[in-house]
């Protein structure tokens, strides 16, 4: 898969957020009910650190694993993306050998989807056999989307079946992976 870093991508990034994105107020008048999160982020700078799909606004339909790869292979040409700058520090695009979580990045949508599934599948095999999954390029958290942004998948780390986690049903977790559209029609 060829990744190529967008110039202007600390803007982009930006306008993303700024689209997509609660204010710190609204996030927390939207979540004032919630203990965790009302414990955890009682400051701005809090709320800095928090993933970029735990501030979406309202308009993101949550959608299953194969859904999300079916949207993003009905995608012709280049599309954009960005890791989540809040997930962990082992959590990176990997460009060239490069680790870097402070850019976005262009690649084309149909190889970027394989990529996507070949990753996530083969890190779930690895974790059934108590490995782990060595040179990937992606991120478990990533932001795809079209130039306009009028099109956008998310992929997240989170998935159903915690309880399944430590049986033998590894890729019915890996099946359930949690990810939100937006900008698509129902077909």
């Amino acid at each position: 898969m060829n990744l190529r870093i967008v110039d202007n991508g600390p803007l982009i990034q930006q306008k993303f957020i700024d689209k997509f994105t609660l204010t710190y107020d609204q996030f927390r008048l939207k979540h004032q009910g919630h203990p965790i999160l009302k414990k955890q982020v009682k400051e701005e700078s809090d709320y800095a650190g928090v993933l970029i799909w735990d501030k979406l606004k309202t308009g993101f339909a949550q959608i299953d694993f194969a859904k999300a790869l079916e949207l993003l292979r009905s995608i012709d040409g280049q599309i954009l993306l960005i890791p989540d700058p809040n997930q962990g520090d082992t959590y990176y695009l990997t460009i060239n050998g490069t680790k870097r979580k402070d850019c976005v990045a262009s690649a084309d949508a149909k190889e970027l989807a394989k990529q996507i599934e070949y990753e996530w599948y083969e890190m779930w095999k690895a974790n059934a056999r108590n490995m782990w999954l060595d040179d990937t390029i992606l991120p478990e958290d990533l932001y795809v989307f079209d130039k306009a942004m009028e099109r956008v998948i998310i992929f997240t780390h989170e998935y159903d079946f915690w309880e399944l986690e430590t049986t033998d049903e590894y890729m019915k977790c890996a099946d359930s992976r949690f990810c939100l559209a937006y900008g698509f029609s129902d077909k």
